[in-house]
């Protein structure tokens, strides 16, 4: 009898959860759904971050992002022991509420893209917004806490020597 009426606790539990949940995104208003978008909106186009790894050196990145959900990313490490090298990756990117997410569908291995395999969880980032802004968009991997900070350049923008 106590196990019934767990269970059926756990059952309200989850369904309250579910319906509250999903509440408020059907029920917001056109302001909220305008601010999404208007987020989303912000982070189309070309951006580029610097961070020094935690192995040391120095990671430099571009991506941009288009209208479509689809980004391409190009980064340019800098090891410690001053080596260097090129990585390439596409996929989609989102936002939602205060997520912004990416998933990697494929990068460069010599002249070609191959895919990844969606099945692998690596392949599938979440970061809080911390600052979104007209030029500036910080976030935090949300497994990692790592925190990131880019700033918005121009298209067709290259590296810095």
């Amino acid at each position: 009898m106590r196990c019934i009426f767990t269970a059926l606790a756990i059952v309200a539990a989850l369904t309250c959860g579910v319906i509250v949940g999903h509440g408020p995104s059907f029920a917001a208003s056109n302001d909220s759904l305008l601010t999404q978008q208007e987020k989303r909106d912000l982070l189309i186009g070309t951006w580029f971050g610097e961070t020094p790894p935690n192995t040391g050196g120095r990671v430099q990145w571009i991506i941009e992002r288009e209208k479509d959900g689809t980004y391409r990313i190009q980064f340019r490490i800098f090891g410690a022991d001053g080596s260097s090298g090129t990585h390439l990756e596409t996929g989609i990117w989102g936002i939602s509420g205060p997520v912004y997410f990416s998933a990697t569908q494929g990068w460069r291995q010599g002249s070609e893209i191959v895919g990844t395999d969606t099945t692998q969880a690596r392949f599938y980032d979440a970061y809080e917004i911390l600052s979104l802004k007209e030029s500036l968009f910080e976030y935090q991997h949300y497994v990692t806490g790592t925190k990131y900070k880019v700033r918005k350049v121009r298209r067709g923008f290259k590296f810095p020597n």
